[in-house]
């Protein structure tokens, strides 16, 4: 019932109306069935559609106006839009027999030959369930003509993957399910849609498009200003999930100079590759896990082979802002840390980079296939990007990855301190092979705590209990519980692996230092430079911040 503010009823109109029993207990049990076998990609999906579940009952499905089906029961009453076309895609696999591709209101008649008075219940019951006989039918269409339909539905069906909008999970979609399994119960496996993808709308610059305000772009104009690949690329940086998306301009235009750079500097490596040998046996070389590459050359061939595979894996979860996270940004970062690892003493390995070079064109030409299908051809001249296969991931070593970026992420520490002295040339580095007694005693204390409960408790339960504990030291209070809040990400970031306290790094902390002297000298502005691991070393000042993964850097003149 609808009031108004005087408290008056409200009637829009009173008349006849068809309603579809969503609320039938039976029917609604099913439908949960085809929920739980769909692929929706993301939980906040799934949830909404159980919500509709939850609430959803009569729902009212004729008018007597408009565009649409007659109700076969009473032909004075059309079926409205959201109820009549909730299986319409069983229709796409034949509607290329049944009307000629540029016959879009379906006059000019198709290969199959058939009038489309022709097309009666009997006849659609005949393609859509294998069960019913031909000699059932009174049709002149021959049975060779429909056996093609109905291979045709049988071949195609069920949906692989629909696309919408987030909107219509509480309407269109759900009804899809329900018709679905009235149509084909117990099915699940040939007639049920597989996947439904619910995207959010799309805001421009932060805010929502309208003509009104003047806040819209057409896709012409989008094109004309930011290329085809350029949009694509910010429309798929945009968002994934079914929250709304935003295609902010600022970022298109960077996107763009993204777009270039990589192209003019892809444009200097092949340049500069003409002095060096590029027959497909060197070529081989620089993939392949040899004696001849360096350390940061097996670095950088290891992230990416991870980006391929993450890559790929985003790919087949549709999450194309992850795509660009791993395919792209990443990637195109672990290009930049290689080229500022590498000194003159440590050349860049030009095969590799062209091997780089494919490979970002290759896992990036499904969103940008133009720039990348120019750069591919580069590298290969007069052949299409379209002609090659999809990468290989390559060995992932782990540890390489994890040690270079400790050496990154410790050289870059080290840079933000030594900016608080003066006129300093010299460094001493401290390195720990041991947590200090401390630290070790509440690591002890955390696995006791995890391997009882199979978790940890939450913060409060734990400050608690290392507060009124002996053993810790009176100095060593203020530290304890971010030490216990460290150890607890190193756990989660570890799948729940509470033996990664014991000891978290995958590498020799000493060797990656020790042998990447030369880089950290000469970014820091050091002449000299001496690692010493703390077993080794007497009299530390603050020797109790010294960890494993957080060395300690003193400096002098």
């Amino acid at each position: 019932m609808i009031k108004s503010r005087s408290g008056d009823e409200c009637v829009v109109a009173l008349c006849d109306q068809w309603f579809i029993d969503y609320g039938n207990d039976e029917w609604k049990k099913d439908a949960r069935r085809v929920l739980q076998q769909l692929n929706v990609f993301s939980d906040d999906t799934r949830q909404n559609f159980e919500g509709v579940f939850d609430w959803l009952h009569e729902h009212a499905c004729s008018r007597s106006y408009g565009l649409g089906t007659k109700l076969p029961w009473d032909k004075q009453y059309l079926i409205e839009s959201l109820s009549d076309s909730t299986i319409y895609m069983a229709y796409d696999t034949v509607a290329h027999l049944l009307q000629q591709q540029d016959s879009f209101d379906g006059k000019k008649i198709g290969s199959a030959n058939i009038n489309p008075s022709e097309m009666t219940i009997d006849i659609w019951d005949y393609i859509f369930f294998v069960d019913r006989p031909y000699s059932s039918l009174k049709t002149n269409i021959s049975k060779e003509t429909l056996d093609r339909l109905r291979n045709e539905f049988q071949y195609w069906y069920p949906i692989d993957l629909r696309s919408s909008g987030k909107d219509l999970i509480p309407n269109h979609l759900t009804y899809s399910l329900y018709n679905h399994v009235a149509i084909w119960p117990n099915q699940e496996e040939n007639r049920w849609p597989k996947a439904f993808r619910a995207n959010g709308h799309l805001f421009l610059n932060g805010e929502k498009m309208s003509k009104s305000t003047g806040n819209f772009m057409t896709l012409i104009e989008a094109v004309e200003r930011f290329s085809a690949d350029g949009m694509r690329l910010t429309l798929a940086d945009a968002g994934d999930s079914i929250e709304d998306a935003n295609f902010d301009e600022k970022n298109a235009e960077a996107q763009l100079l993204r777009l270039y750079t990589f192209i003019q500097w892809a444009k200097e490596v092949v340049a500069m590759s003409s002095s060096y040998t590029t027959n497909q046996s060197d070529a081989q070389e620089s993939t392949d896990g040899n004696k001849s590459k360096n350390y940061f050359d097996r670095v950088f061939q290891s992230e990416i082979n991870r980006s391929i595979k993450l890559t790929q894996e985003a790919y087949d979860n549709m999450l194309y802002k992850e795509v660009l996270k791993h395919g792209f940004f990443q990637l195109q970062k672990s290009r930049d840390n290689y080229r500022e690892l590498c000194s003159e003493t440590e050349q860049l390995n030009i095969p590799l980079l062209k091997h780089f070079i494919e490979i970002q064109a290759l896992i990036l030409s499904p969103i940008c296939p133009h720039i990348c299908d120019y750069v591919y051809q580069l590298l290969y001249p007069n052949k299409s990007i379209m002609e090659a296969g999809w990468p290989a991931a390559g060995e992932i070593d782990q540890s390489l990855i994890d040690s270079c970026e400790y050496l990154l992420d410790t050289v870059h520490d080290f840079r933000t301190r030594s900016k608080k002295f003066k006129d300093h040339n010299k460094a001493t580095i401290y390195v720990a092979a041991n947590y200090p007694q401390w630290q070790t005693f509440i690591i002890n204390e955390l696995k006791n705590i995890y391997q009882e409960n199979s978790s940890f408790p939450d913060t409060k339960t734990l400050a608690s209990h290392f507060t009124n504990l002996k053993g810790i030291d009176a100095k060593y209070i203020k530290k304890t519980m971010p030490f216990v809040s460290y150890c607890q990400t190193l756990v989660n970031e570890a799948n729940n692996n509470i033996n990664i306290l014991d000891r978290h790094l995958t590498f020799n902390e000493y060797e990656i230092l020790n042998d990447n002297q030369q880089y950290i000298q000469r970014e820091l502005k050091l002449n000299e430079l001496h690692i010493i691991k703390t077993d080794d070393a007497v009299n530390i000042n603050n020797s109790e911040d010294i960890t494993p993964g957080k060395p300690l850097i003193q400096f002098s003149v």
